[in-house]
C-alpha cells in the first residue's frame, strides 16, 4: 500500500463526509496535530504493554492523591 493511501479503502470501507459531529460510531474524531506527532513518536519505542497500562493510572494518583484510581479498557458507545 502506497504510504499516501487512504487505508480504510484499502479495507473496502468507504469514507464520508462527517455532519453529525464527534461520535463513536462516525470513527470518533480527527486527531490534534499534537496527538498524531505523539501516536508517532510513541511508534517508534517499544514497551511492555503491561507497563504502559499501570501508567496513566499511577500518574492520576500523583494528580488526585486517590489510591489505586482505575481506568476503563475503552469508553463505552454513546
Amino acid at each position: 500500500m502506497k504510504s499516501n493511501a487512504n487505508p480504510y479503502l484499502a479495507l473496502g470501507v468507504r469514507p464520508f463526509i462527517n455532519c453529525c459531529s464527534v461520535r463513536t460510531m462516525h470513527g470518533g474524531s480527527l486527531m490534534l496535530p499534537q496527538v498524531r506527532a505523539a501516536v508517532a513518536e510513541a511508534s517508534r519505542h517499544f514497551v511492555n504493554l503491561d507497563e504502559l497500562m499501570e501508567a496513566p493510572e499511577k500518574r492520576l494518583a500523583e494528580l488526585t492523591g486517590a489510591s489505586g484510581p482505575r481506568l476503563p479498557a475503552a469508553a463505552p458507545p454513546r
